[in-house]
């Protein structure tokens, strides 16, 4: 992530735009369509975004404070569902994934 200055921002900048990224995937993950036993989210979509905007670190940042948000017990998961029985169900993989695909964006 490089601003207009060609300068890297600071650590608290980066800090709140993985935060911001990360409530939008939050928000993004009530807008579905249920297709089997996982359902397509937006979330998919600010994922990739913020991996693309952000960069790998503060953009993985953002998907792993989802996750760890949603196995907390807040209902940030696709149908307002959290905690950890849905990390181990069939859309424990692809929470993980988040992951994955944030660092490889």
């Amino acid at each position: 992530m490089i601003d207009n200055t060609g300068q890297r921002p600071s650590f608290a900048a980066g800090l709140a735009l993985s935060c911001l990224f990360t409530a939008l995937i939050c928000a993004g993950a009530y807008l579905s369509i249920p297709i089997g036993p996982i359902p397509l989210t937006l979330g998919n979509f600010f994922v990739i975004l913020g991996a693309l905007l952000l960069g790998p670190g503060w953009g993985g940042l953002s998907a792993v404070l989802y996750v760890v948000i949603g196995s907390l017990g807040f209902p940030v998961f696709s149908g307002g569902r959290g905690g950890l029985a849905q990390l181990v169900g069939p859309t424990g993989g692809y929470l993980f994934g988040y992951i994955v695909g944030a660092l490889v964006a």
